[in-house]
């Protein structure tokens, strides 16, 4: 998967306006990229069941928890 990411964002740098783009704009279009393959070649990522919804949420929350709890008034609203 990391290959994979590698590979798009050095495409969206070859690409001519490239030059102007900043950081956070090279990782949008990666994840663009990134996204339209998923589609393409793994729908069944793109349609997870409600259990698998589930997981992932839980997922989400759980780093959301881990990444804010450095930070107290974060950390408090999400509970």
């Amino acid at each position: 998967m990391f290959k994979l990411q590698q590979k798009f964002k050095e495409e969206v740098i070859a690409e001519s306006a490239a030059e102007q783009l900043n950081e956070m704009q090279i990782q949008q279009r990666t994840a663009m990229k990134m996204q339209a393959h998923m589609m393409k070649n793994m729908p069944q990522m793109m349609q997870p069941s409600p259990e698998q919804q589930r997981m992932i949420q839980l997922q989400m929350l759980a780093h959301m928890q881990k990444e804010f709890a450095s930070e107290p008034d974060l950390a408090t609203q999400i509970q």
